[in-house]
This record gives C-alpha cells, structure tokens and sequence, in this order.
C-alpha cells in the first residue's frame, strides 16, 4: 500500500511529539524552578497603546485601530501600527501616532516627540541596543530636534537620542514595505512595492543597513496571483538564508 507524502510527514511528526512526550515523563526531565520564568498574569503600569478613535469606513461601518507590529531594542519596547492614542500610566489620555515606545524598566515613554507621517507596520532590532529598524507607509518622520526628514517607507531610528539615522536614507520606495528582516549584518525588506527609485525590486529586496542603499544582485523575480504578497522573512543566524 503506497503512502502519501503528507501522511508520511504526519506520522513522522506524530512519532516525534510521542518521544518528546515519554522522555518528558521520566523521573529525570521532571519541572524545575527557574528564576525567570514568565509571569501568569501581564506587568502593571506601563502605557497601553488605545484602539479609539474608531475608523469611519463609510456606510454606518467602522473599525478599531491596531498595533501591527512590536519589538524590543535595548530596555525599550517600541510598538507600531495605525494607531492614535495611547493612555499613560498616569491616567491620561495623549497623542500618539503610529510609533511609540518605552523603557521597561521605569515604564516612562521613550521618544515621544517623535511624529510619523502614516502606519508603522514592521520594527526590527538595530545594529546596537538603542536603535531599530522601522518601516511601514511613511515617508516622512519629524525628531526631538523637530527636523521633518524625508524617509521613503523605511528608517533607522535612534531611541538615546530621539532621532533619525543620518546616512541611511532609502531611495523612493513606491508601495508600503510590512516586512522586516535583519542578522548578522544584513537586512531584508519585504511588501507590495514593485519599485526603488524607478527600478524594479518586486515585492522583496536587500538593502545595505548602513546607508540603505539597495543591493542589486539580491532581485528575485515572483510570480502568480496573490492580494497580499511577503507576510513574514526571517534571516539565519549566520547571514546565509532568508526565510
């Protein structure tokens, strides 16, 4: 009898979870106390990021605002999306729009200064502790210097001192990039935009982490019917596979 390919790996996955099972039954491989294991229940008194106001969509219709994406950089959470509010831990109500962090340990807003022009979709940790990668529908992003510096889709922030990279500055990026992929000093850019600069770069390219600037041997052609296009990448550890 010939056995398909999918029950193979099915019952190749049913033999591991069984071994994994037995071997955590043994007297040997019992639970043990470890002193940072996660909480059952969420901290306490740090921002919340609000999904009001709600969006009209027309018809009677409207939707709540969401965080689309979350990351940490250094002792800093940063969190993007469509949203436009955010409640302190001191009860109040404040503007934030798109973009906002803060520090985990003194749960304080980091940045807030910081003003983005349209959705953060993807952030990715930086090459140090206190910067990040982010991108989304942006074009523009103001500083704690309150300089509206021109980003095309994608930046490089610093979180010490509340500003945009300098020297990396991505070439115009025609559609929303939602993907973000950075290791082992590479990064990979994924989403609906056909163009760079009015070249073609279809829906996933490599950018230098530097300067931005796109690597054009890294330009794969995609093809079929799809309404959405990258959903997730992800960089091995040694820099030689994207996901």
């Amino acid at each position: 009898m010939k056995i398909s390919k999918f029950l193979r790996i099915a019952l190749s996955v049913t033999t591991l979870a069984t071994g994994v099972w037995a071997s955590s039954n043994r007297a040997d491989a019992a639970f043990r106390d470890h002193p940072s294991a996660v909480p059952g229940t969420p901290a306490k008194g740090y921002p919340v990021i609000l999904n009001t106001p709600l969006i009209d969509l027309g018809a009677g219709l409207t939707a709540r605002r969401q965080v689309y994406t979350a990351n940490q950089a250094g002792r800093n959470i940063v969190a993007g999306g469509d949203f436009l509010q955010l409640l302190r831990a001191d009860g109040v109500t404040v503007a934030r729009a798109y973009f906002a962090a803060w520090n985990i340990d003194t749960k304080a807003l980091v940045c807030p200064q910081m003003i983005f022009d349209n959705h953060v979709l993807a952030i990715a940790e930086g090459p140090s502790p206190d910067k990040v990668y982010v991108a989304g529908r942006f074009t523009k992003i103001t500083g704690a210097d309150g300089v509206v510096r021109s980003r095309s889709r994608v930046a490089l922030l610093d979180l010490a001192t509340c500003s945009v990279d300098p020297a990396f500055i991505p070439a115009v990026i025609d559609l929303k990039v939602d993907q973000l992929a950075f290791g082992a000093g590479r990064l990979f850019i994924g989403g609906d935009f056909t163009t760079i600069s009015g070249a073609p770069y279809d829906v996933l390219t490599e950018l230098n982490p530097s300067t931005a600037t796109v690597k054009p041997a890294f330009n794969l052609t995609f093809t079929g019917t799809y309404s959405s296009k990258i959903k997730a990448i992800s960089v091995s550890p040694d820099g030689t596979r994207l996901i």
